[in-house]
């Protein structure tokens, strides 16, 4: 397993469809180019401001929460500057998340 030990702040995003990790996150962290990537035909992405960003890329991202492992597979994509990680509503039953208000 790829592993890389960094702090993310991270979006549980109920309303979002895709995982995303922000492009300067995973600039910042070159290890992570060696987890499994995945190519792409361009693809927009439509984002919570309502904009498209077009992707050509994905990483698989084992992420660690709780003690648990959990794979998810994320667009890499430029997003706001206070989150690295967006978990949508299949990232969260990859991870098998659950919400409680």
């Amino acid at each position: 397993m790829n592993e890389t030990r960094a702090s993310m702040k991270v979006l549980i995003d109920t309303l979002a469809t895709k995982c995303i990790i922000s492009r300067k996150f995973y600039e910042a962290h070159p290890e992570l180019k060696n987890h499994p990537h995945y190519k792409l035909q361009a693809r927009p992405i439509q984002v919570a401001n309502g904009h498209k960003i077009t992707t050509k890329q994905t990483v698989k991202l084992n992420i660690m929460i709780s003690g648990h492992y959990f794979e998810v597979i994320a667009y890499i994509l430029d997003i706001m500057d206070t989150m690295d990680l967006v978990i949508g509503a299949k990232g969260l039953m990859e991870i098998e998340g659950e919400v409680n208000f």
